[in-house]
């Protein structure tokens, strides 16, 4: 079985290598496909931006797919969506409460509002 994706003008963005991306402690690896007929490309306006170097890339991480999967599973439950519903009511107006109450302590202090 091939590992690659098609574009809409029926080219093969075949897989690269690996990349590792990382956001503070936290790193993740993806596979990276890539396209080597973009230069020639009469919709390379409508896949790259102006700045992009080079050829059509996209980045895949599988893990993140497969959990952005199931959590969307579960958030389109119907008995999930009344749980968060309820918490909106629950939670939100908490916040705002503690938000007044420290942002008008923090005025008395200061003397100065922020």
């Amino acid at each position: 079985m091939e590992d690659y994706f098609i574009c809409p003008e029926n080219h093969e963005l075949k897989f690269s290598f690996y990349s590792t991306r990382k956001n503070g402690d936290f790193s993740s690896a993806s596979k990276v496909y890539q396209c080597e007929m973009c230069q020639s490309c009469f919709l390379k306006h409508k896949c790259i931006s102006k700045n992009t170097k080079g050829n059509k890339r996209i980045f895949r991480n599988n893990n993140l797919e497969y959990f952005r999967t199931v959590i969307r599973k579960k958030l389109s439950d119907k008995n999930t969506r009344e749980i968060y519903a309820q918490r909106k009511i629950d939670v939100g107006p908490v916040f705002g409460f503690l938000k007044a109450i420290l942002v008008t302590r923090e005025q008395n202090c200061t003397g100065n509002p922020k």
